[in-house]
């Protein structure tokens, strides 16, 4: 009987010279599908995308509905213009519309600033008795090294710039969140994202979000 563990076994195979040729294979057939899931579902999911939740008590804007403009609506959406949607659809709609491609924006620049400059350093590092797979994990660059500034300036720059992006985006949001509050002091009540207040006495950003600090640390 074999004493080999599954740990063992995994090893073997992440050391075969052909594992990263599978292991890219397999990320392959895995997009390939879900393009394919997402081809069919674009074809037979031809429907409106986004409905204006209603106000309190209120079918207003029941009928208030997005018709798509193609089959590929999921795709051409994300070009809408801020200022369409929200006039269109209303608050909800824009918030959720701008989290999902500032979530998208940040993985593909995550992976293009990773393949870009980590992977290259893993490569030519790398010792050629070692497998595609093991020279790509962070395990090969040895302590102490200065290649270690790479991973490191990399999680610095990659923090820093998902910071810059998320604070110019909380302005356009609060923007937009003020102006839908002094529409009709109904709205607030229509909401999904309505956790701040609506600040209806008009006051600056600043010392209203300063005050609502305040309240919650208990000063």
């Amino acid at each position: 009987m074999s004493n080999e563990t599954d740990l063992d076994y995994l090893f073997k195979i992440f050391n075969d010279t052909d594992s990263f040729i599978f292991f890219v294979l397999s990320a392959i057939i895995m997009l390939i599908g879900f393009l394919i899931m997402m081809t069919i579902f674009l074809v037979k999911k031809n429907r409106p995308f986004y409905n204006r939740r209603d106000l309190f008590f209120s079918a207003v804007n029941k009928k208030i509905r997005v018709k798509p403009e193609s089959k590929c609506w999921l795709w051409s959406c994300y070009f809408w213009e801020s200022e369409k949607i929200f006039n269109v659809l209303g608050l909800d709609s824009l918030i959720l519309l701008r989290t999902t491609k500032l979530f998208l924006f940040i993985s593909s620049l995550v992976a293009v600033l990773t393949l870009s400059c980590a992977l290259p350093v893993h490569l030519s590092y790398g010792k050629s008795n070692l497998s595609l797979l093991i020279i790509t994990s962070f395990s090969v660059i040895p302590e102490g090294s200065n290649l270690l500034w790479v991973h490191f300036g990399l999680v610095y720059a990659i923090t820093l710039i998902i910071l810059i992006i998320l604070y110019f985006e909380w302005i356009v949001v609060v923007k937009y969140r003020q102006r839908y509050f002094l529409l009709d002091p109904q709205y607030t009540n229509s909401l999904l994202f309505s956790d701040l207040g609506n600040n209806a006495t008009n006051e600056p950003w600043d010392e209203y979000l300063k005050d609502k600090i305040k309240k919650i640390i208990g000063e």
